[in-house]
């Protein structure tokens, strides 16, 4: 009974690392039906704007940080996500998302020199990274090695 008991405990520990859960409560692995419905439930209403070889954009008419997100389905599941935020003119928009990055995630980054962006890992294939694409945005872009053909950021 305690065998089955440990084992029943480790399986759920594993499934809620696995989630990998990041800004905006979007995880590795949701499904399309529950991502789209989370962001319309938010508080900023997200609404999807379009949808095509399953990537799909979200955007806020209330989000004053926010330009739009950008998810990425594969099966299904969602397996990259960009969130691409709008400079500020009174608010260092880049420490502000770095501090929330930090919040969710901790304080093990690291400033990667090659791409010019801050990094968290998050496991072995996935990781967060925050900088700026060649349009100028700052993008948070929740990256899955597996998956590298969604990427903003790392291999353009």
């Amino acid at each position: 009974m305690k065998r089955l008991f440990l084992t029943l405990v480790l399986m759920m520990l594993a499934l809620m690392l696995a989630a990998q859960t990041g800004l905006f409560s979007l995880y590795f692995g949701e499904s399309y039906t529950e991502a789209k419905t989370a962001l319309g439930n938010d508080e900023f209403a997200y609404n999807e704007t379009s949808n095509e070889d399953g990537v799909s954009t979200f955007v806020s008419q209330t989000n004053d940080y926010v330009d739009k997100m950008v998810l990425c389905f594969v099966d299904n599941e969602l397996v990259a996500w960009q969130v691409f935020f709008i400079e500020q003119a009174d608010e260092d928009i880049e420490q502000l998302v770095k501090d929330t990055a930090e919040d969710w995630h901790g304080t093990e980054e690291y400033w990667d020199d090659g791409f010019e962006c801050w990094v968290w890992d998050l496991d072995a294939k996935k990781s967060l990274y925050v900088g700026y694409n060649f349009d100028y945005y700052l993008v948070a872009e929740y990256f899955n090695s597996d998956y590298p053909q969604f990427s903003e950021l790392v291999f353009w």
